[in-house]
């Protein structure tokens, strides 16, 4: 996650939560998740799903909160440096929006097929998406990053080799399993 504002230079790479929101920027407010995952050795893709499990944070004046996953060109950044100083550019539209509303923790799931399947297609062997507020919110929304103990991000791959009836295991960006449906923590 990356602040804006005095809080542009620290880095919140250990943090169990993402905390997103999107606000007048410089102000310290804003906040977006930067997630990178690796596509090496991933066979053709026919489909690509993010799943993020979060909810609005306790206080939010709205009564929803939607949020988007953007394209971010740069995927040369490591979870322990960045910063709101340093963080990459992050496109202008987002690839996938949710609304996120109420304090009950769940699922949110992001359709990135098209881009996932873009970037494959141009050699990429690693791709980074922004998690950001849609407009701005005074409230803020809190996903589980990938230090929670649970409930870390996922990237659901469907490729275009192996059974049809997988079971989804979780496995290493390094090393997929040879499943048609693969799961894929971020990297950092």
């Amino acid at each position: 996650m990356c602040r804006t504002g005095s809080y542009s230079n620290t880095n919140y790479g250990s943090a169990t939560t993402l905390l997103v929101k999107d606000a007048i920027s410089g102000d310290g407010y804003v906040r977006t998740a930067y997630l990178k995952f690796s596509l090496s050795g991933v066979a053709p893709m026919t489909g690509a799903t993010l799943q993020l499990y979060g909810s609005e944070v306790a206080g939010a004046p709205e009564p929803s909160i939607t949020v988007g996953v953007y394209p971010v060109a740069n995927s040369n950044w490591s979870q322990s440096t960045i910063t709101g100083a340093n963080a990459p550019a992050i496109g202008t539209s987002p690839l996938a929006t949710a609304t996120i509303s109420g304090t009950t923790p769940r699922t949110y799931s992001f359709n990135l097929s098209t881009y996932l399947e873009q970037q494959q297609a141009a050699g990429a062997a690693y791709v980074t998406v922004a998690i950001r507020g849609t407009i701005y919110t005074n409230g803020m929304v809190s996903f589980n990053s990938s230090q929670a103990a649970a409930n870390a991000p996922q990237l659901l791959l469907n490729t275009a080799t192996s059974s049809s009836t997988p079971t989804p295991t979780p496995t290493p960006t390094q090393h997929p399993r040879p499943h048609r449906r693969r799961r894929r923590q971020p990297t950092g």
